[in-house]
C-alpha cells in the first residue's frame, strides 16, 4: 500500500491535515488533491470537528502544482478546460467546507499553494516563509490574491516572476493574519485552533456562510470561473509556455535568473 500524501490527526474538536509529499516538496498532485479532498469532505460531516489545520510535513508548505499531474492542459482545449475547471472546483470545496480552517505556512508556499491557503478562512505563517508566484512566466493566474491585498499589490505579483513575500511581509500586505517565529509555529497555530473551537460549531458555520457570501457577493466565485476560461487560453498559447520550456532546457536555478528581479542597484 503506497504511503499517504494527507495525514490525519484529530486532538478535540480539532483536526489537523497534514500534507506529506515533503520528497516532492508537497507539490499538490492528483493523489494529494484528492486525499485531501476527501478528508475535507468526511470533516464537513463529523459534527465532533469545528477547526481544521492544514500544515504539511517537511521543509516548504507547497510547492505549487505538479508539473507532472494530468489535468488535462495538453489536450484539447475543451478538454483543457474541463482540467481547470475541476481544479477551481476542488479549491472552492476547500473553501466551502462548513468548518473553521486554518492554512499554517512554513518554507516555500508557491502558485497553486497560494490559491490553497487563500481559500483557507486564516493564514498563519511562519516569519521566514517565502510566499508567492513561480520563478518564470507561465499559465498560472494569482488573480485571487486581489481579494487578500488588492488590485495593485496582485498585479505586482502576477507582473513580476519570482516574488515572494516573508511570513511578516504577508502579514502586512494582509495575505496571512498572524506570523510566528518558525520554532514556535506549531504551537501557536493549535493554540489559535484551540481558540477558535471554543465557538460553537454551527455558530462558525454561519458566521463563516456569511462572510464568504459577503466575498462573493465582491466577485470571488465569478472570478473563479472566469480565471478558469483566462488559465486554459494562456496554457494554449505560445507566449503560456515560454517561461517553463526555457526552465525544463536549462533549469529552473537559469529560469529564475533570466525571469527574476534585476540586480540591486548600487
Amino acid at each position: 500500500m503506497s504511503e499517504r500524501h494527507v495525514v490525519d490527526e484529530q486532538d478535540g474538536a480539532v483536526l489537523t491535515l497534514t500534507l506529506n509529499r515533503a520528497e516532492k516538496r508537497n507539490a499538490l498532485g492528483n493523489q494529494l488533491r484528492a486525499e485531501l479532498d476527501e478528508c475535507l469532505a468526511r470533516a464537513g460531516e463529523d459534527d465532533s470537528i469545528s477547526v481544521i489545520v492544514i500544515r504539511a510535513n517537511g521543509p516548504d508548505f507547497s510547492a505549487g502544482m505538479d508539473v507532472k499531474a494530468n489535468i488535462g492542459m495538453n489536450d484539447d482545449l475543451a478538454a483543457a478546460q474541463r482540467g481547470v475547471t475541476r481544479l477551481q472546483d476542488f479549491m472552492l470545496r476547500v473553501r466551502d467546507v462548513p468548518k473553521a480552517t486554518i492554512a499554517q505556512v512554513h518554507g516555500h508556499c508557491v502558485g497553486l499553494a497560494t490559491q490553497l491557503a487563500i481559500c483557507c478562512d486564516i493564514v498563519v505563517a511562519a516569519e521566514d516563509a517565502r510566499i508567492g508566484v513561480p520563478g518564470w512566466p507561465n499559465d498560472w493566474i494569482a488573480d485571487w490574491w486581489v481579494f487578500r491585498v488588492g488590485a495593485q499589490r496582485a498585479k505586482l505579483m502576477n507582473f513580476t516572476s519570482g516574488s515572494l513575500l516573508s511570513g511578516v511581509e504577508a502579514v502586512e500586505w494582509g495575505f496571512a493574519a498572524k506570523a510566528f517565529p518558525a520554532d514556535r509555529l506549531d504551537a501557536e497555530t493549535q493554540r489559535l485552533a484551540a481558540w477558535i473551537a471554543k465557538t460553537p460549531v454551527e455558530m462558525l458555520r454561519l458566521k463563516k456562510h456569511a462572510i464568504n457570501q459577503a466575498e462573493d457577493q465582491m466577485g470571488f466565485r465569478t472570478v473563479a470561473r472566469y480565471t478558469a476560461t483566462q488559465n486554459t487560453l494562456i496554457s494554449r498559447s505560445e507566449s503560456g509556455h515560454t517561461g517553463g520550456d526555457y526552465a525544463r532546457e536549462h533549469g529552473f536555478a537559469a529560469a529564475r535568473e533570466r525571469y527574476g528581479p534585476p540586480p540591486p542597484i548600487e
